[in-house]
Order: structure tokens, then sequence, then C-alpha cells
């Protein structure tokens, strides 16, 4: 990710703020979620103007979270093992891969950044 996001006008004049959290899959694939601000829907968002960037919907879902500072993919690893083995211990089944979140800019001191990793899981 980079930063800053610059914003230009759609060809109807709509804005989109830079959204936090910014998510990226830990599979490998290179995919990166921008989360749409509230009230932006993707069939009242702006079209995107790169073919490669689609809007869909995420349905809800549970999800178990471990937060952490540093740098977004340093810890990664680590924070998801921790994860997952406190999903072991309590009985909770994973059904889906990890991914990590993003809240800050690149500017922001590695102390004071926050980072996620985030498991689905089983809803009871």
């Amino acid at each position: 990710m980079t930063a800053p996001v610059l914003n230009t006008e759609s060809a109807d004049g709509a804005k989109i703020a830079m959204t936090a959290p910014v998510l990226q899959d830990r599979e490998g694939a290179g995919n990166m979620i921008f989360v749409l601000p509230e009230g932006l829907t993707p069939l009242t968002a702006p079209v995107p103007t790169d073919a490669r960037v689609s809007l869909t919907t995420i349905p809800p879902r549970r999800v178990a979270v471990v937060r952490y500072s540093g740098f977004l993919t340093q810890r990664a690893s680590t924070e998801e093992a921790r994860l997952r083995d406190w999903l072991a211990r309590k009985g909770l089944r994973a059904t889906g891969p990890a991914e990590i979140a993003g809240y800050n800019p690149p500017w922001t001191l590695p102390p004071y950044r926050r980072n996620e990793v985030l498991i689905p899981v089983e809803r009871d």
C-alpha cells in the first residue's frame, strides 16, 4: 500500500476519501481490499476506471482478530500463528484464510501503527 492515496474526480464528480482498514490476503494472491466509506455501496460508488478493480460485497461474517503494532507484514505470520493457537484452545474452527488489515499511512511511526490479523470462524 502506498500513501498518500490521491483522489481525482470521477466522471460524475464523486470523490472518495482514503478508507481504513485496507485488507490483504495471506494466501499470496496479492489481493488488496479497500473498504468503501459508510453510505456507499457497489451500486452507488464511482465506477472504477481500471478493469483490474472490481466492486463487490463481502457478506457479514464472524472473525477472530489479533491486533499488533509495527510494520504490517513484519509480524503477521507470528501473530497469525498466535491467533490460530488461541482458536484451537477455544475450540473454534477457521472457515477461510487469514487476512491482514492495516489502518495507518506509512509515515506513522511503527510503535503507533494499528494492524490486525483476521481469521473467519464458524458461527455459533
